[in-house]
């Protein structure tokens, strides 16, 4: 069964900007993307490095590490040397609160 979890305030996601998060006891990046928050694995597949340490580049969350590439929205691999997507996470904002599930 999912669990939600408020990680944010919808205005400290600020486009163009990755946010780390915890949501439970898993670490989230929060990107903002065409007014939508959304939510993926903050851990690399690759080297186990945060994302939110490293840039958004249009729809692609590049790793710091290693410059592994992620679609923001899928989680799919864009870009090696990583070669499984990472996970997102539904993402619901409500009263200016930005909560996460997690199955």
């Amino acid at each position: 069964m999912a669990e939600s979890f408020r990680v944010a305030f919808e205005e400290d996601v600020v486009p163009g900007k990755i946010k780390h998060a915890v949501a439970g006891n898993v670490e989230v990046a929060l990107v903002r993307l065409d007014g939508q928050v959304l939510a993926l694995a903050d851990i690399c597949a690759h080297a186990h490095c945060n994302l939110s340490d490293g840039d958004l580049e249009g729809e692609e969350v590049v790793c710091p590490c290693h410059g592994s590439g992620f679609n923001a929205r899928t989680g799919a691999v864009l870009n090696p040397p990583a070669r499984h997507d990472v996970a997102t996470y539904p993402v619901r904002v409500q009263d200016g609160q930005v909560f996460v599930e997690i199955p």
